[in-house]
């Protein structure tokens, strides 16, 4: 069973914005794609052939959380088998009738893994998709003076029509001496560019005209779409990685070995804070008058984590967490997971189980002490350094 297509490929362009990473990848004939493409067949080729066809399925799905979660799968398969653990799919535990994904053996080392993902609500990711099949509409609009930017404020609830939109677009272009705006935007910027509204069930876009440098203008194979700006959400990206370990956490019971759930994290905008207050609980500072008017600080906090909530340590049976954003296949040569040890584990987990960075704290003293990688992504993967830009692996 193959994963990707045996297809004669001529494509070279970009990725649609609407596209799964897997069908930009199945198409392309950009020697990047190429490079892809033969390690993750070739990873793909040593997982568990009784799991191939499911996992198959979940890569090549259009749901890009279905496929990343099926990605994130296939790639720390990949890792344990590096690392030479014995692998374990799918094994059944007497705490659960659920099977988890990966028991891994190594000599005295043995623990269950679970594969995850935290992202956007289906709500805001099929607002998402609407937007992208925006973009796609404006990239095959005709424009060969200018560049589109454009500005959007809040979120449709269908489909916009993109026909409208293409026509409304050319209309006002139409409008307009590229020369004149040129010069306009060469002396007041972005601020002086005209402004066109158009509204959609509530979704207000903002379309600016950014005019090309005369050399470029009626020039082949340029995308109209420019710049993309959307107005500022709070984005409950703590609420969510939560969310995943609770789902994960107390589905098997109480295992006979140390227990990690790898989450890769769907939001935008993901750092080291965002999941140590997701974990531990989000920070706050209590501020304590004193006599003569003076206060003293101390910094806590909440107990609104994963690991730490209103009665103190919780989910104690994970062991610990593998934590990424926005991990995809063409990461695997310049990214990895950093595994965040759970203090108050039942079951503690060796750091020599995970050869990139970690993050282990001390329940005590509340310190977080970082350890570095043994071995780069790339030297581990026998990748070059640049991939997947130059070499096939």
């Amino acid at each position: 069973m193959r994963l990707f297509d045996q297809l004669e490929r001529a494509f070279t362009g970009p990725a649609k914005y609407s596209e799964s990473s897997f069908d930009f990848l199945n198409r392309s004939a950009r020697d990047s794609a190429k490079a892809v493409r033969t390690v993750l067949e070739e990873c793909f080729h040593r997982f568990p052939a009784e799991s191939q066809a499911d996992l198959r399925g979940r890569l090549r799905s259009s749901d890009g959380r279905q496929s990343t979660a099926a990605f994130y799968e296939l790639y720390l398969h990949e890792v344990a088998r590096r690392l030479t653990f014995e692998i374990e799919p799918h094994p059944i535990v007497s705490s659960s009738n659920h099977h988890l994904d990966f028991k891994l053996t190594k000599r005295a080392e043995v623990y269950y893994l679970e594969v995850t993902a935290a992202g956007p609500s289906n709500e805001d990711f099929a607002a998402a998709r609407r937007i992208s099949r925006v973009y796609d509409t404006l990239d095959r609009m005709n424009s060969p003076n200018f560049f589109v930017g454009v500005e959007l404020q809040g979120a449709p609830e269908t489909d916009p029509p993109g026909a409208r939109i293409r026509e409304f677009l050319a209309r006002e272009l139409a409008r307009l001496n590229p020369d004149d705006v040129a010069r306009d935007f060469d002396r007041g910027g972005l601020d002086v560019l005209p402004r066109w509204q158009f509204h959609h069930e509530g979704w207000d876009i903002v379309f600016s005209p950014i005019p090309k440098r005369p050399e470029s203008r009626g020039k082949p194979g340029l995308r109209p779409l420019g710049f993309q700006m959307t107005a500022p959400e709070y984005v409950q990206c703590r609420e969510s990685i939560v969310a995943a370990i609770e789902s994960k956490a107390n589905l098997y019971g109480e295992l006979d070995h140390p227990y990690v759930i790898a989450v890769n994290v769907l939001h935008n905008f993901v750092d080291d804070d965002e999941i140590m207050d997701a974990l531990f609980g989000q920070e706050a500072t209590i501020v304590t008058p004193l006599p003569g008017g003076q206060f003293r600080t101390a910094h806590t906090r909440q107990p609104n984590g994963g690991w730490h909530g209103p009665t103190g340590p919780r989910a104690t049976q994970v062991s610990a967490a593998l934590m990424i954003d926005n991990f995809s296949h063409w990461d695997i040569a310049r990214r990895a997971p950093v595994l965040w040890h759970n203090p108050w584990a039942r079951r503690p987990l060796s750091p020599a189980v995970w050869p990139f960075e970690q993050t282990i704290g001390d329940r005590a003293t509340g310190r977080l002490d970082r350890l570095d990688a043994k071995r780069s992504p790339h030297r581990f993967f026998e990748l070059p350094r640049t991939w997947p830009a130059r070499g096939l692996g």
